[in-house]
């Protein structure tokens, strides 16, 4: 999978899976959300979204997954400019 920033076109892919091979997410240090790729943000879930905002979350799922093959990675807590609040860097 390849998320790369929205700033400088890099390739965060070998970053991210490494952080995710060693079981440490280095939260501060991610870039902002890339509107392709197979990784998403998402600052929050909650009981409170309607049955239209379900579909919409399905359908960027069903992209997501199409983007990676059959593979989608969620980071929940993180905003799409890439700060992860509430959590720490460890």
């Amino acid at each position: 999978f390849c998320l790369p920033t929205n700033e400088e076109n890099d390739d965060f892919c070998p970053k991210l899976a490494a952080m995710l091979e060693g079981q440490r997410m280095e939260w501060d240090e991610l870039p902002p959300e890339c509107d392709e790729g197979c990784v998403e943000y998402k600052w929050r879930l909650g009981p409170e979204h309607t049955h239209r905002r379900l579909e919409r979350l399905a359908t960027q799922m069903k992209f997501r997954l199409t983007e990676g093959n059959g593979i989608a990675y969620y980071l929940l807590g993180v905003r799409d400019s890439g700060i992860a609040e509430g959590l720490t860097a460890r």
